[in-house]
């Protein structure tokens, strides 16, 4: 009874406040936790992120309570050159002050090899 398009934007209006409620749980949980005992939480590859993951990293940063939590993003510097969710949020992050980037050198064979 609904055309496509109606039911594309209605199931965005019904899935967008769960995926908000859905990352606000997840944070709170992840801030339960980190009060508890230190926690760090390493995502590699997240150049290949999709914009619910940038979103809910961003939920993470943001959120401000007593925990001892740290997110560590691993990204390639491809994002730099593109239009990436990652640019927009490295940028929020960091004007409001709750990112730091430390740029790693490329490992050469000789590392790989000694890994």
């Amino acid at each position: 009874m609904v055309r496509p398009e109606q039911r594309d934007l209605l199931q965005r209006e019904i899935l967008a406040p769960r995926a908000s409620e859905c990352c606000a749980k997840f944070s709170e949980a992840l801030q339960s936790i980190a009060a508890q005992i230190t926690l760090v939480l390493v995502f590699e590859d997240l150049h290949w992120a999709d914009d619910a993951t940038v979103r809910s990293h961003l939920c993470f940063a943001r959120a401000r309570g007593p925990a001892k939590l740290m997110l560590l993003d691993c990204a390639s510097t491809d994002i730099a050159l593109s239009q990436h969710p990652l640019t927009n949020l490295k940028r929020d992050l960091s004007v409001h002050k709750i990112c730091h980037e430390i740029e790693l050198e490329p490992l050469s064979e000789s590392d790989i090899a000694d890994i």
